[in-house]
């Protein structure tokens, strides 16, 4: 483990970015610490801050067949403490997964101690997901841009205020006394606004981790763009370096940002997580993040507009 791993991310990545050499003395391990898993890639809203709008009706969308699920966790258990923390939803409402219950269940039976949160908006929420999700994940960071119900259902769309909530108010209450932790994770206008969010979310007995809006890399359609081209490591947590992102056919992308999935970097029916991790796929798309080989203007990573905000990185 190097030094950059005992100072706070802000510090390594301003580091990194005036001395690049640095970022290339980082140390891969033969597993991934953190794995997300695309059980379904649908969602039930269209929130206008999200790609998912547009992408659904580009893509080809699913839902992750049984045995697929089934190797993946299996060969993350057997991997030990390598692998840190579970993901089960990416770029999608992991609510809309019919059978969400049962599988959140056998990752907890499969990997005891091992870190499970889902992001939610909670629309889909009823007491049987309520009792599945509190008593499984470690933590539910729960998606919602708006604190009045104009501005709220303006963004969310397809989601009543109301209905909201009532859901986040049965998700607190079944979370006390269970193991999972419950924040809000919600997009503020300006920083003077994130005061005002914290406060309103603060009155309901929810802590909110508050962020800037980002385009996803360019994947939404927006005139915002702070990607100055310029690469100098992963600028928010590292992800070619800890974490796989798995799509719901079992394909193995770049990161949470790459909505068009530019970057595919292998396939999990074609081989195990090991062998794709240490792939020369692999191997050439992180050179090309760190600096070590040449990336092609069109790269994703340098469109990526996505910093260090407020304290979100602490759930990453």
């Amino acid at each position: 483990m190097g030094i950059g791993a005992l100072l706070p991310k802000p510090l390594v990545f301003a580091a990194e970015k005036r001395f690049p050499a640095l970022a290339r003395r980082r140390i891969l391990r033969a597993m991934p610490q953190y794995v997300m898993i695309q059980t379904t890639s649908f969602c039930n809203a269209k929130c206008t801050i999200c790609p998912y709008p547009d992408t659904a009706k580009e893509l080809t969308m699913g839902a992750m067949a049984d045995d697929l699920f089934d190797r993946i966790v299996a060969e993350c258990a057997e991997a030990g403490s390598a692998v840190r923390q579970i993901y089960p939803f990416l770029m999608n409402e992991p609510l809309m997964d019919k059978k969400f219950a049962e599988r959140v269940a056998k990752i907890r039976r499969a990997m005891p101690t091992v870190k499970v949160q889902i992001d939610s908006n909670l629309g889909l929420l009823d007491e049987a997901k309520a009792e599945a999700a509190t008593e499984y994940c470690d933590m539910i960071l729960v998606s919602a841009h708006g604190i009045t119900k104009e501005t709220y259902e303006a963004i969310s769309i397809g989601i009543p205020f109301d209905r909201f909530l009532a859901n986040l108010d049965l998700l607190v209450r079944t979370a006390k006394g269970r193991r999972a932790q419950v924040a809000i994770n919600c997009v503020a206008k300006t920083r003077e606004h994130a005061d005002e969010v914290r406060a309103f979310w603060a009155a309901r007995g929810v802590l909110a981790h508050v962020n800037l809006f980002v385009t996803h890399a360019g994947n939404h359609k927006s005139e915002k763009m702070h990607a100055d081209g310029a690469l100098g490591g992963c600028c928010n947590t590292d992800i070619p370096l800890n974490r796989l992102n798995i799509l719901y056919n079992g394909d193995c992308i770049l990161c949470c940002m790459d909505w068009r999935r530019e970057v595919v970097l292998g396939n999990l029916g074609r081989s195990t997580i090991r062998e794709t991790w240490n792939s020369d796929a692999y191997r050439s798309v992180r050179d090309k993040v760190y600096g070590t080989e040449m990336a092609g203007p069109e790269f994703l990573c340098r469109r990526c507009d996505c910093v260090v905000q407020g304290d979100y990185r602490k759930f990453w």
